[in-house]
């Protein structure tokens, strides 16, 4: 892989405050602004139509704050020694759209490598005061949340109670059918056909009553089902509501059969066929494991490892009681790549890759100590190492450790052995969704080295630690 040697310079950059080109009308504010940057070298002459690299980064809270949004541009300075970039239209993978400009102050950090390539000498901040947040009045366009009445004459009126339930049920009433006779003056006195033929026959309901359509009258009548009033409850007449017993659920019901009338005394259910089978509920192992509470007993059948898992009390188990993981499953936030003798414990790999950036940490004298672990389970100490040691900005190992992902918060940069048996766990079987790249490993090699594995060969790889074309790939332990 290609490698750059970083050159130091002392070099001068002096920033104008950004300009932000509103081309847009107001209900329609652009998602990005204009920014403009004069450069000069040591001996402060002006860098002339040349081409540079750039890197702009959003800070928020303070001069030194943490940035919330990192983009980078290829551009060229005029005979005036000015570049001009649109931030928010640079090479990113953050998205511009998300800073909430209300949560300020926001300083903009410019760097610069006067030879076009990534490897910034320059580094330069400044507050932004108030161009960027005329993209925040564009939220003024539309309105999310609830609006407060606060009108007095109308709080105190009948009107204020009306709900959207209550104009729903209005409009639900109302479509039932001919409304002739509900808006009959106090006076009026029905005739006796309109008694006669009223849909309802009610006089007399009590407590557990329920209505039931009577063909025969053509009338709705109240009726009391024993299951709603007697412990012994005729399954028959549940079903009888319908294809799904109305919706309730089956309780105290006495020994059942299926296909024969002599049920053996021991069983509560029993089945007997020769040409049907029994059919449980059918999942797989992600959705196994997402069952709230699982009774001990609770048989199913996964459809990842074609066969019938138990819940013993605390795992889920086979029927041959190994456990119901496997290599390969996607459980807890991503694919296991390995287990433990017990089956229980292992490691899972993030299904995503985070970013191609650094790993980091490389000023001569930031040699990180410990952080060289290359065994399978050395890699979240690794991590720690670095996380707690490094001073370098947006490096691999600290995009791990601050991952949040389907509720798990534990994700560590993998060493070198993990990253390998991920490559022939799940890479080489096509599972994970990974790409024929490098990918880093938190293995440090020396001060300004560490390892990666090649993902197309599976190689071993030691790279300069300021790289950032390498990816990363978060995992964690179970």
């Amino acid at each position: 892989m290609k490698q750059k040697t970083k050159m130091l310079r002392f070099l001068t950059l002096f920033l104008f405050s950004g300009l932000c080109s509103l081309s847009a009308a107001w209900a329609q504010s652009p998602h990005a602004f204009s920014y403009q940057a004069v450069v000069r070298n040591a001996s402060n002459q002006l860098v002339a139509n040349t081409n540079i690299g750039m890197q702009v980064s959003i800070l928020q809270g303070a001069i030194d704050g943490p940035a919330l949004y990192i983009e980078t541009h290829e551009a060229t300075t005029n005979n005036n020694g000015l570049v001009t970039i649109e931030v928010g239209n640079g090479t990113t993978l953050g998205n511009f759209l998300l800073i909430d400009w209300a949560d300020g102050p926001y300083y903009i950090k410019t760097e610069i490598d006067l030879n076009g390539y990534n490897e910034y000498t320059i580094t330069g901040v400044s507050q932004l005061l108030s161009v960027p947040y005329a993209l925040h009045a564009a939220s003024a366009a539309s309105f999310t949340g609830q609006l407060n009445e606060a009108d007095p004459v109308f709080l105190g009126s009948p009107a204020n109670g009306i709900s959207v339930t209550d104009v729903s049920n209005w409009n639900t009433a109302f479509g039932w059918g001919n409304h002739q006779g509900l808006y009959k003056p106090v006076s009026y006195l029905p005739t006796w056909s309109e008694i006669l033929y009223h849909p309802f026959s009610i006089l007399g309901a009590t407590h557990n009553q329920i209505l039931r359509y009577n063909e025969v009258s053509g009338k709705w009548v109240n009726v009391t089902p024993n299951f709603l009033v007697t412990e012994s409850q005729d399954i028959a007449e549940v079903l009888d509501q319908g294809n799904d017993a109305g919706n309730q659920k089956i309780l105290n019901v006495n020994q059942q059969a299926i296909g024969t009338g002599n049920p053996s005394p021991s069983a509560a259910l029993e089945i007997q066929s020769t040409t049907q089978g029994f059919l449980p509920p059918r999942m797989s192992t992600s959705q196994i494991f997402s069952i709230q509470n699982p009774a001990e007993g609770l048989v199913v059948y996964n459809t990842d490892n074609k066969m019938l898992n138990l819940f013993d009390g605390e795992n889920w188990v086979d029927m041959n009681g190994n456990s119901a993981l496997k290599v390969g499953n996607f459980y807890g936030g991503g694919y296991i790549f390995y287990l433990d003798v017990s089956g229980f414990h292992g490691l899972i790999c993030n299904a995503e890759d985070i970013i191609q950036t650094q790993w980091g940490c490389n000023d001569p004298d930031e040699l990180i100590s410990g952080a060289d672990g290359i065994a399978l389970g050395t890699g979240e100490q690794n991590t720690i190492d670095i996380v707690t040691q490094c001073t370098t900005p947006f490096y691999a190992a600290k995009l791990c450790d601050d991952m949040f992902f389907q509720g798990y918060d534990d994700w560590f940069l993998p060493s070198q052995d993990e990253m390998l048996l991920i490559y022939s766990e799940l890479h080489e079987n096509g599972i994970g969704n990974f790409t024929n790249t490098q990918y880093w490993t938190s293995t440090q090699v020396s001060v300004d080295q560490a390892i990666s594995i090649d993902f197309e060969t599976g190689a071993v790889v030691s790279e300069l630690k300021d790289n950032m074309e390498i990816t990363v790939r978060a995992v964690r332990a179970f």
